[in-house]
């Protein structure tokens, strides 16, 4: 069987979208006959048909009729070709092929499973962790967080030159004074373009060379703790303090593993409640005699 699916699709779809407004109102104004349902039919491959009624809930409203158009046609192209490719994998493949009864239900029972495993976790799992479990769990694998990339705690100012605080700025960042910290993040958010304040954070220093053009070439063997950069190039002015950097193949510091750590928990949280749901199914199918291993 030959099909010339652009040619096919070109010829149903010009008269369909010209009238589907008014489908749309049929749809809405007229009783749901067989004979209504027959005149709905928007598209057919041989013995296969699509309704409007099959089409309606993948269109979305509040869009204008020219859009409502555009995107049924997509949905209408895209059905077309599904039912085309069946068709074609059925004469091209043999019976073997063609033989997906057990691979659908396997793929059935998977799913299912998995919804009752989704459900499952939603009522039992425990996810509060306070901080001790996370320092724990860090103490105990300390073996697998080890860095990829070198990291740092910094503090980062891009100052606009036109700035009227940027003097101010300056001054500030270059007497580093913990009692002027609440100033200073104050006038950075009115003035800077960017700016990192936090001292607890530890960032990837390729996402700090992002932010600092000079930094771009420079290889991360000249920073060191304390290092301070300062500069002003094409209109900023640029301040960067580098407090403390970690290199890569070190140990990762806890504050940088503890969103991790965290996941790392609930998952292994997770999988003990489906293993004791698991143990559970299986003991009482051997007390009920529901379950023999020969």
């Amino acid at each position: 069987m030959q099909i010339r699916i652009k040619q096919y699709l070109r010829a149903m779809l010009k008269g369909l979208f010209i009238c589907l407004p008014f489908l749309f109102l049929a749809c809405k104004s007229k009783p749901d006959t067989l004979a209504n349902k027959t005149s709905r039919i928007v598209a057919k491959v041989n013995e296969q048909e699509l309704s409007l009624e099959d089409l309606q809930p993948y269109l979305l409203s509040g869009l204008s009729p020219r859009d409502s158009t555009k995107m049924a046609q997509r949905f209408i192209e895209q059905w077309a070709a599904d039912q085309l490719l069946f068709l074609k994998a059925s004469e091209s493949l043999d019976e073997a092929d063609q033989s997906v009864e057990k691979e659908v239900e396997r793929y059935r029972k998977t799913l299912i499973n998995h919804r009752l495993e989704e459900k499952l976790i939603e009522e039992n799992l425990d996810t509060t962790i306070n901080k001790t479990e996370i320092e724990n769990y860090y103490n105990n694998h300390k073996e697998s967080f080890i860095l990829k990339d070198n990291i740092a705690k910094v503090n980062y100012v891009k100052v606009p030159l036109t700035s009227n605080a940027i003097e101010k700025i300056k001054k500030m960042l270059q007497a580093n004074q913990p009692k002027d910290k609440d100033q200073l993040k104050a006038l950075c958010l009115q003035n800077a373009e960017n700016y990192f304040l936090n001292d607890s954070t530890w960032l990837l220093m390729d996402d700090i060379r992002k932010e600092i053009p000079r930094l771009r070439e420079e290889a991360d063997l000249n920073f060191s703790n304390g290092k301070t950069i300062e500069y002003s190039e094409n209109g900023y002015y640029y301040y960067l303090r580098i407090k403390e950097i970690r290199t890569k193949n070190s140990v990762s510091p806890l504050n940088f593993e503890r969103q991790g750590i965290r996941t790392f928990i609930l998952n292994e949280r997770k999988a003990n409640v489906l293993k004791q749901y698991r143990q559970q199914l299986l003991d009482k199918a051997r007390e009920d005699k529901k379950l023999l291993i020969f």
